[in-house]
């Protein structure tokens, strides 16, 4: 959406912050504008990543506690540094991309941080796939779950010349599997923390459901 806007001259950007952080602290600078990511840190505030990943913040905006709670206040903060709880990266140019909450990222069997939720929305994009489910934590591969939009696939099918008579025997045709690959490879892509982008190599496996 950011990069239809810009586009049209609309000079449209990502940002990020939360309350405690006093607010927006992360902005994406005028000539260096990446879709993927909310940009660089203000002027007086630092950023880095934790060990595990989760985004920490530092700067004299930072909140001072939480009313009265104690040990809310304590858990916020690391060493000095206010921990946002979500979990994230900086690439090669100091931006950072936010991967997903902390508690709801997965990690395969290299170490690398994902979100469940993220690539599965990016895969909700397609309009052949309706709902998509990610696992794979601590495996050297990650699994999604697919299922196809009867109406889009079928139309897409039908100007084919395709036949078909179930959501089933749709699902099962090469060409629809193929579709659905191409779909998985293009909306799924995932960068890693160094900013590279993974390819995917997948393949695609028609399960029924009872």
């Amino acid at each position: 959406m950011i990069s239809f806007f810009r586009a049209i001259s609309l000079n449209l950007k990502q940002c990020y912050g939360l309350t405690e952080g006093g607010g927006i602290f992360q902005i994406q600078p005028d000539e260096e504008v990446k879709p993927e990511t909310v940009g660089t840190p203000l002027p007086g505030v630092q950023v880095r990543i934790a060990e595990d990943q989760e985004v920490l913040v530092s700067s004299r905006a930072i909140f001072q506690g939480y009313y009265q709670d104690y040990q809310a206040t304590e858990a916020a903060f690391t060493q000095g540094w206010l921990r946002t709880g979500d979990a994230g990266y900086l690439d090669r140019d100091g931006h950072l991309m936010i991967i997903g909450r902390k508690e709801e990222i997965i990690r395969n069997k290299s170490g690398d941080a994902f979100s469940p939720d993220f690539i599965e929305t990016r895969l909700k994009f397609s309009p052949f796939i309706k709902e998509a489910v990610i696992f794979g934590e601590g495996r050297s591969f990650l699994t999604a779950m697919i299922n196809i939009d009867f109406g889009n696939t079928g139309s897409w099918a039908e100007e084919r010349m395709i036949p078909y008579t179930t959501y089933m025997d749709l699902s099962q045709q090469t060409a629809v599997e193929e579709l659905i690959l191409k779909e998985v490879r293009v909306k799924g892509k995932i960068r890693y923390r160094d900013g590279q982008i993974g390819e995917i190599d997948a393949f695609v496996r028609v399960i029924e459901v009872l």
